[in-house]
């Protein structure tokens, strides 16, 4: 927590402007890095979206389609096995999800993809929203 109580790990769009950030000046990477977009990727992106029906295929929730690129709900495509362990650009290595549930899945610890989706459950349907039937 920063000395105003907002917290300083989250780095979400939301988050970023609380805390007097422009979140448009940070780097798109969460390690602080980039990496340069393929060819190939940025011809599947709009594929992957529609081949999942604007649902993210981590948490089962809507992707907001017409979200701010830095929104939590904006649409993402995340490659199932990371491009920095062998992983590639092909249809079959993409899948469509929320930018939260992207960037969660990047961090090391937080990789496991029914984490991710308990908490975002949590974080876009609020704790009510979490509890599956």
């Amino acid at each position: 927590m920063d000395n105003a109580g907002r917290p300083t790990e989250c780095q979400c769009f939301e988050c970023a402007r609380a805390r007097g950030e422009d979140p448009q000046q940070r780097s798109t990477g969460s390690r602080g890095h980039t990496r340069k977009v393929t060819v190939e990727f940025r011809r599947n992106r709009d594929h992957i979206l529609e081949r999942a029906g604007w649902i993210c295929e981590i948490c089962q929730l809507p992707i907001d389609r017409d979200a701010h690129p830095l929104h939590d709900r904006a649409p993402s495509v995340d490659h199932i096995i990371p491009v920095r362990e062998g992983g590639s650009d092909d249809f079959d290595n993409l899948r469509a999800t929320h930018r939260w549930c992207n960037i969660r899945r990047e961090h090391p610890y937080d990789g496991y993809d029914q984490q991710i989706l308990e908490d975002a459950r949590t974080r876009f349907l609020g704790p009510e929203g979490a509890r599956r039937d």
